[in-house]
């Protein structure tokens, strides 16, 4: 009958003396005997799976964790184990979720450094996994190590980036530049986020200007990129907010060609933006002496906004970045 406290103890003090002394196998059969009067015990499964770990039964010390595991899932003991089988195998992607599960329970438990390498065997097992750099991040910048805290967000900007999650990865760069506002990889990082490549040569100009209208949007174009800054629009926005204060200007009605818009153009030379063609003198006419007409709201860019943001673009790709 099973049950007997007695019998258990004495088994496990029999296995404990046996396991200081290395003697393995003696050890084993001290912990099963303790096992078959509780089964669920996890000291004895522990010490079991240690010895199974010391003579290279790998699966058999696996089972072991695992059984542990099924009841006890916050056991940190048989969690490292686990972790640590895993990666012996080749079973790399549950040894990376078993190291980011002990690595949340050493954080919880207030023990910072074990968290840290559990985390970093994260990164060694995943390295393009944004996951662990961001834990990272958020543990260097609580003890005040700004310069690895902005190593791990970039590192993790870069693993958001690749699996084309944006959004996250935008976060990590502006995180950086709280730290650094002028750390030159958060930036260059940011523009490829953007989706704005570095300008190669000059804008491309169309017999309407650098910035060709439509009776709904309107385009701003280089080589590489076209933002559409129709009303409403997510990448206006984004341009907006990677610019700095981009603020899209609206013309009501009139004539919007007869002047020359494009980036090295006069703004007030012969249009309705301030020119002689304007009878009020005020930037925005509401109306022009061209073939324009009326129309919806048009939105636009100011030029000197977007010569700011090419200029930075082409120092990027100067640089080499």
């Amino acid at each position: 009958m099973s049950g007997n406290k007695q019998v258990y103890s004495t088994a496990i003090n029999n296995a404990d003396r046996l396991r200081w002394d290395s003697q393995w196998a003696e050890a084993m059969q001290e912990y099963q005997r303790a096992l078959m009067e509780f089964p669920d015990d996890a000291t004895a499964r522990n010490g079991l799976g240690f010895c199974y770990m010391q003579t290279r039964q790998w699966q058999e010390a696996l089972d072991e964790y695992e059984y542990i595991l099924k009841r006890e899932p916050g056991n940190v003991i048989a969690l490292s184990k686990t972790a640590e089988l895993y990666g012996i195998l080749g079973r790399r992607e549950e040894a990376f979720k078993a190291y980011m599960h002990l690595a949340d329970l050493y954080s919880q438990a207030g023990q910072g450094q074990r968290a840290e390498a559990a985390w970093q065997r994260g990164v060694q097992l995943s390295p393009g996994n944004p996951e662990p750099h961001e834990r990272l991040a958020g543990y260097y910048f609580g003890k005040k190590d700004f310069t690895l805290m902005i190593q791990e967000r970039l590192a993790a900007a870069q693993g958001y980036l690749a699996r084309n999650e944006r959004v996250s990865a935008r976060v990590q760069c502006e995180e950086v530049l709280r730290a650094d506002a002028q750390n030159a990889q958060a930036h260059s990082l940011l523009a490829q986020i953007m989706g704005i490549q570095p300008v190669s040569g000059p804008l491309a100009q169309s017999s309407e200007g650098a910035f060709p209208s439509s009776e709904n949007s309107t385009q701003t174009e280089t080589p590489n990129k076209t933002i559409n800054t129709h009303s409403g629009s997510n990448e206006l926005q984004a341009f907006q907010e990677l610019t700095g204060n981009a603020t899209a200007q609206v013309s009501p009605s009139g004539n919007t060609s007869g002047g020359n818009t494009g980036i090295m153009g006069n703004m007030g030379s012969a249009g309705n933006y301030g020119g002689v063609n304007n009878a009020n003198g005020s930037p925005l006419a509401t109306a022009g002496n061209g073939a324009g007409g009326a129309g919806g709201p048009r939105y636009r860019i100011a030029a000197s906004q977007v010569t700011g943001a090419l200029r930075q673009a082409q120092t990027f790709q100067t640089q080499g970045r």
